[in-house]
């Protein structure tokens, strides 16, 4: 037989093997369920499958998110905590509307640098020139706090896209190469996984200190 009639005999073989696949995962997940459970399982299946038909994954996977309720609550703070640190007291070119920054010192408002916020059913909600308070120095805490949200939000993103790109690039040199490169880069990752992730955050931390936090989540996605 020609290798052009053993090609479509190849896809129809993995066809099939995909098929079974799918098929046991589907046996597994309705185990244990009762006559009527198992009528609703297949009920449910049939129409997620027939929500998602003609969707592409990346429509999937949005349609899923966003009929996740704590997720878009979650995406939703995420979204203001980032607007509201930003805004506040300026990030880069982006101005702040906060009437102090996080370097300078003030005349302590309060005695032993109390906030300046409140709730009272006299006067309601005061806000004050210094919310957070202020530290021994004078700082405003609000400022500060804002301040530090951004570095956090800094080493959180540097870790995410750094920690992508060499998992990207680590898995195609493992799975091009193989052999004693496969190896070495596995070895190396269980190395790094069995070390707990507080301890080297701890040592990065002290070896970068000073650094600033962009080099902090550079070193952190090398190892995370």
């Amino acid at each position: 037989m020609s290798t052009e009639d053993e090609r479509p005999e190849a896809g129809q073989g993995q066809g099939s093997q995909e098929s079974a696949n799918e098929a046991s995962v589907e046996l597994r997940a309705a185990e244990g369920l009762s006559s009527e459970n198992l009528q609703d399982y297949h009920n449910e299946a049939s129409i997620e499958l027939r929500a998602t038909e003609g969707l592409s994954q990346g429509q999937i996977v949005r349609k899923r998110f966003f009929r996740h309720r704590a997720a878009v609550v979650a995406l939703c703070a995420l979204i203001l905590i980032v607007l509201l640190c930003v805004t506040s007291i300026g990030w880069g070119v982006i101005p702040g509307w906060w009437i102090h920054n996080y370097v300078d010192t003030y005349n302590l408002a309060n005695a032993g640098g109390q906030p300046t916020m409140s709730l009272s059913f006299q006067h309601g909600l005061v806000i004050g020139p210094f919310p957070f308070g202020q530290d021994n120095l004078g700082h405003d805490m609000f400022a500060m706090t804002m301040r530090g949200v951004q570095k956090s939000l800094t080493v959180m993103v540097l870790i995410g896209l750094g920690a992508t790109i060499l998992g990207i690039l680590a898995g195609a040199l493992s799975g091009f190469f193989g052999g004693k490169v496969d190896m070495v880069i596995m070895r190396f990752t269980d190395m790094v996984i069995a070390i707990p992730a507080m301890i080297i955050g701890a040592v990065l931390g002290k070896m970068t200190n000073g650094v600033g936090a962009e080099m902090l989540g550079i070193a952190l996605a090398c190892v995370s």
